[in-house]
């Protein structure tokens, strides 16, 4: 089960390589659900690698559909310092947030 989270994880962030320069990251409901699982991993390193990767492409992925529930169990599941990186992801963004379905 880790490896196929891990691949569609995988397949995500390759598509989303652009993501954090304000591009859409277009992640599936399949990809979602992968990167939720290894959020919500019982390892913590695997789990830190996930909310880093989140953080990463945090502002493209909240303006959609599937990524939006992955920020927000990015922000549930990762410790303060990176709550303080999911957020600064996300500053400078409120209006755009109010117009987004989604943000």
């Amino acid at each position: 089960q880790h490896q196929a989270a891990a691949a569609a994880a995988a397949a995500a962030a390759s598509r989303n390589s652009g993501g954090g320069l304000g591009g859409k990251s277009k992640v599936t409901a399949k990809e979602a659900d992968a990167l939720v699982a290894q959020l919500k991993d019982s390892d913590p390193t695997r789990r830190r690698a996930a909310v880093e990767h989140v953080a990463w492409c945090a502002w493209s992925m909240a303006l959609t559909r599937h990524g939006c529930r992955v920020v927000q169990v990015a922000f549930d599941v990762a410790d303060a310092q990176h709550r303080l990186v999911l957020a600064e992801a996300l500053k400078g963004h409120v209006m755009e947030a109010i117009r987004s379905p989604h943000a």
